[in-house]
C-alpha cells in the first residue's frame, strides 16, 4: 500500500469536506482497494432497547476523523473507523455491519448509509458504552416497528 494512504490523520481544509483517496495493494490482492474518506464525523443518534435517542452532548474524543472502506471487485468487504466508536472492534477498528450491509457494491447511496451508521451508536450490542459526562442523550419521538423474522 502506498505511504500516502497511511496518513489518514490529515484534516480537510474546510469542515465537512470529504477527502477521497483510493489505493490498491501490489501483487496478490489485485482487486482489493482501500477507499479513505477524511472528514469530521460526530455521532448524533443512539439506539438502545429499540428506542431512538438524540445525542445532546458527546465528548470530543468520540468525534471521528473519517473512515476507510476496503473493497474487492467493487464490493465492500469491511469498514474501518478513524476514532473511538462503540460498534468498532477495538483491536482492528473494523466497524460492525450486519450481514445484509456487507458484500454490496460501493455507490453514493451505500456511502450515505455507512456515514449514517457511523453517526449512530447501537448500544444494545457494542464493545463499550460511553457513559456519564462523555455521552448524554434524550429520547426522540419514534414509532416501534417489528418486522417478521
Amino acid at each position: 500500500m502506498e505511504k500516502r494512504l497511511l496518513n489518514y490523520s490529515k484534516k480537510p481544509e474546510q469542515p465537512n469536506d470529504i477527502q477521497f483517496i483510493v489505493g490498491s495493494s501490489n501483487g496478490k490482492d489485485l482487486y482489493k482497494k482501500t477507499h479513505i474518506f477524511i472528514t469530521k464525523l460526530i455521532p448524533n443518534r443512539v439506539i438502545l432497547n429499540k428506542n431512538v435517542y438524540r445525542i445532546t452532548h458527546i465528548d470530543e474524543r468520540y468525534h471521528m476523523d473519517g473512515f476507510s472502506l476496503t473493497t474487492e471487485n467493487d464490493k465492500v468487504l469491511y469498514v474501518r473507523v478513524f476514532g473511538y466508536h462503540p460498534n468498532c472492534d477495538p483491536d482492528t477498528d473494523i466497524f460492525c455491519l450486519p450481514d445484509f450491509k456487507k458484500d454490496i457494491y460501493l455507490t453514493k447511496e451505500y456511502l450515505d448509509l455507512i456515514i449514517s451508521n457511523i453517526q449512530t451508536y447501537y448500544l444494545d450490542n457494542c464493545y463499550f458504552n460511553p457513559t456519564g459526562r462523555k455521552l448524554r442523550y434524550e429520547k426522540m419521538q419514534s414509532m416501534y416497528v417489528q418486522l417478521n423474522k
